[in-house]
């Protein structure tokens, strides 16, 4: 079982620069914790295993600085079939990082429904 809220804290410092930290409050993911079940976590409790996973965090900031020639880079993760290293017949899917850069602003807002 897991369930994850986000905390922001943006710090507006008196020398102009932003700074934006995320932090996870919640239940983590977690299995029993057996065998060699560390390549896949991190003890967390005396037989807990805490599980590898992924956060992504996205947002946008346009201040309009500089003018109105901005632009913008949406990141993302994708899965992508690789073949297997060490037997190159098969396939895995492996999360990939995906990059692309947004022409419109429209580009960067998030589908709501």
């Amino acid at each position: 079982m897991l369930n994850y809220d986000y905390v922001w804290d943006m710090i507006f410092h008196p020398n102009g620069a932003i700074e934006v930290k995320v932090h996870t409050t919640g239940y983590i993911s977690s299995v029993f914790l057996f065998g060699d079940a560390l390549k896949y976590g991190n003890r967390v409790g005396e037989h807990t295993l805490g599980t590898v996973h992924t956060h992504s965090v996205h947002f946008k900031v346009d201040l309009d600085v500089a003018g109105l020639e901005n632009w913008v880079w949406a990141e993302d993760m994708a899965f992508v079939p690789t073949a297997v290293p060490w037997n190159p017949e098969y396939q895995i899917q492996r999360l990939q990082v995906t990059r692309k850069l947004l022409e419109t602003e429209e580009q960067a807002a998030f589908p709501m429904g």
